[in-house]
């Protein structure tokens, strides 16, 4: 998505910010999930679409979409912050991480 928006292309843009929010939100509903890959899973969905707000509020400068992609912007770190307590360090939410070991030395 903000590869083409980058470039100029926008419709395009919107169209797989669209995709992708459409599979996201799909799988978040269809799939099974503990509380903290639940809230892992909300966040990257907020975050996408806190992405899309964005580059549409930029785009056809509209500043309620940029104020309201800070808003989605909060509510992902909120979801994150709740995966990270509910997971742990070793949870869904850090998991891609994992290169960097916390409290070991290697």
């Amino acid at each position: 998505m903000d590869f083409f928006w980058m470039l100029g292309q926008v419709p395009v843009a919107t169209a797989f910010g669209v995709a992708t929010l459409g599979i996201q939100s799909a799988l978040f509903r269809l799939l099974p999930s503990t509380v903290a890959e639940g809230t892992a899973n909300g966040a990257v969905t907020a975050w996408v679409a806190m992405n899309l707000l964005w580059m549409l509020g930029d785009e056809y400068e509209r500043p309620a979409l940029i104020h309201s992609a800070a808003a989605v912007f909060g509510v992902s770190l909120i979801l994150l912050a709740l995966a990270v307590w509910k997971g742990g360090l070793a949870g869904p939410a850090l998991q891609r991480f994992r290169r960097f070991r916390i409290g070991k030395r290697t």
